[in-house]
Parts: C-alpha cells; structure tokens; sequence
C-alpha cells in the first residue's frame, strides 16, 4: 500500500513537472534562445536594431507605465468592491459578483470597440450626449490618448485583482479582526490594520496578473492606442512581424524577450517581499468570515457598486449591442434606423460568423461553459 502511494505520488509530481516544462519552461528557452542565436553562434544585433529605434524605447515605457497605472488603479477599485460583496450586508451581492466578473468573459477586441463607440470624440454616443446635455461645442472625451487606453485597459483586466482578493478575503481566518472589533476598533479601522496587511500576497498576485495582463495585450492598444500613434510592446511586435522576413522575425523577437524578461523581474520581486514576512491570511479548515453590517450606508455601497457595474459592463456591451442592430452608421440613432437587418447575413449566410462564436465559446469554456453545453461543443 506504502509503495503505491509513493508511485501515485510520483506519477503526479513527475506529471505535473513535465507539463510545467513543456507549455512554461520551454516555450520561453525557445524565444530566448531565438532572440540571441542566430547560424549556430550568439548574435545580439537584433537587440541593437530595435533599441536603437526610439519608438521602441517609447514603447517600452508605455507597456511599463501602462501596466503599472492599471495594475493600482485596478487593485485600489477592485479591494473595497471585493470587500463589499465578500463581507458586508450589501443587498445584492451574488447579483454584483456574478456582474464585476463579466468583463473578464468579453474578448479585449469587443471592450475596445465598445469603449471606441462610446467615446470616440467625433461620433461617440457618450460624447454625442455629453454635448447635448451641457451644451459643448467639442467632446468632453478622447478614447485616442494615453489615459483613455488605460482606462480600457483597467475596466477589462480588473476582474483579476477582484476575482484574486475576493476569493482569498472570503476564506480569510476572522479571528483577528474579531479580536480588533471586540478591542473597540471601528469597521475601517479594523479593515485599514487588520484586513488589508493579512491580504497583502493576494493583492501582491493580483496586481501581478493584471500587470502581465495588460502588458501582454495587443487588441485593446490596437484599437484604441493605434489610432492616437500610441504604441506599446505587443503592437511593435506585431509590425515586425508583418514584416515578413528573418530580420524582422528575430527583431520581434528580442522585444518578445524583453517582456518576458520584465515580467520574470516583477515576478521575482513580488517573490523576495512575500519572503520577507510569514502570512497566515487563509486557513485550511471551514471558516465563515464576519459579515459587517453597513448600517445606512447599505443603500449608498449599493448604489455605488451598481454604478461601478454599468459602467464597466452594461453601457459598454449595451453600446455594442444597439450598433449591431442599426441599419445604416452614417443615419443618427432613431427607431427607423434600428432593425435586424445586420443580422440577417450572419444568420443565412455561409454561418461563418456563427461558427466562429461556437468555436470561441468551446475555446474559453472555463469562462461559457453553460453556454458550450447548450451548442454541443
């Protein structure tokens, strides 16, 4: 019985160990290893080409700055919101989690086009209501700029931090803050000295996957970014590649590397804090951590949470959903103008389109699995 144990023991880690080397370790010795051989021997030529390019250099502070903007910016929104619907009395929270979760299930191209729709500032809708209502001659705003790729960016990768700190702050030990709460600390306090310190390597890894998420996408700084010659590591990849030759190959290449070499670094750091203090933030045994009662702030986190939502996910797919059913782009929003006339090819077509959705939904079933099972995929 010993002897089977140890073997099925065996048999798992030795399975597991490969499967890391195969889809992790690997793939990153081959760019590596792409990115400074070339013809038997070390080159490191293509490294000076792209770096001596001040594009790429300005594209290398935007991937680091963006990514660092929507990594805070994400776990500052996503903390107290995980908070709230982990923790408290809010009405509506399955409702709430089940919505600040719907992002991460819409592809990065979708959330950019939405948020191009809405603020594109010749013919957004939100900018086109803006004007009406207050009067303006020009947009309020620009999606075409840096602060606008960052907030798309951050709306559409936040759910990682969220979906990270609200599953940890759930199983979370409450013992202490119930020592603080009996020791006459308020709410807050208790979750400024308490709370927030134990969850410090959930945020830590939360903030670390929104960072490699954002740096890493290339359809959101496509769409949005592009347009205003803002450029980032995943674009300049891509147009070396387009290139179509071995240089430009081995030049995208060497940026591909950079980013992964700057991800290893962040990931390293993050490591070496964590290493510094001992956490004991989650316990293995069943735990039911302390609902908080808002009192009358009930309604206002409510309200507050609900904007937040709309915001994120509602206006945005609302906004892609009223564009697929106008007949014409050019002809202003009215009732004659809606219809399903763009949805006829798509559905009596060749089903290409159709086929493409399933194919995407079998794809990303962790994210649509009821809806899989429905298509028999």
């Amino acid at each position: 019985m010993l002897s089977s144990r140890i073997n099925s023991k065996t048999i798992v880690i030795s399975l597991s160990v490969l499967l890391l080397l195969y889809f992790v370790i690997f793939p990153m010795g081959i760019l590596l290893f792409d990115s400074i051989v070339k013809d038997g021997a070390i080159n490191l030529e293509n490294y000076r080409n792209v770096y001596s390019a001040d594009v790429n250099w300005k594209a290398l502070t935007n991937t680091v700055e963006l990514s660092l903007m929507v990594m805070i910016a994400s776990v500052i929104i996503t903390f107290p919101l995980a908070w709230l619907v982990g923790r408290t009395d809010m009405p509506g929270k399955k409702g709430f989690r089940t919505l600040l979760v719907s992002s991460y299930m819409i592809p990065p191209y979708v959330g950019a086009i939405a948020w191009v729709q809405l603020l594109n500032p010749s013919v957004g809708y939100l900018n086109n209501i803006f004007k009406w209502m207050f009067g303006l001659e020009t947009a309020p705003f620009d999606i075409y700029t840096f602060w606008g790729l960052a907030w798309v960016l951050t709306l559409f990768y936040s759910p990682f931090a969220f979906i990270t700190i609200s599953r940890a702050m759930e199983k979370m030990d409450p013992t202490l803050e119930e020592a603080a709460r009996v020791s006459g600390a308020s709410p807050l306090r208790t979750v400024l000295d308490v709370t927030l310190p134990l969850m410090a390597p959930s945020i830590l890894a939360g903030g670390l996957l929104v960072f490699i998420a954002a740096g890493s996408c290339f359809g959101i700084p496509s769409i949005v970014g592009m347009p205003g010659n803002i450029e980032v590591m995943t674009t300049r990849i891509v147009t070396y590649i387009y290139m179509g030759d071995d240089a430009g190959i081995r030049d995208s290449t060497a940026l591909a590397a950079s980013l992964m070499f700057i991800a290893n670094i962040l990931l390293m750091g993050m490591t070496w804090m964590m290493g510094r203090k001992d956490y004991t933030t989650i316990s293995g045994k069943s735990t039911r951590p302390n609902i908080v009662e808002l009192g009358k702030w009930r309604w206002p986190a409510f309200c507050a949470v609900g904007l937040y939502g709309a915001i994120a996910v509602i206006i945005p797919l609302g906004s892609i959903v009223l564009t697929s059913f106008l007949k014409s782009m050019s002809k202003p929003i009215t009732w004659s103008n809606i219809g399903i006339d763009p949805w006829i090819p798509a559905i009596h077509g060749k089903r290409v389109e159709l086929r493409g959705l399933w194919r995407y939904c079998c794809n990303h079933r962790h994210a649509a699995e009821p809806l899989c099972g429905l298509l028999g995929c």
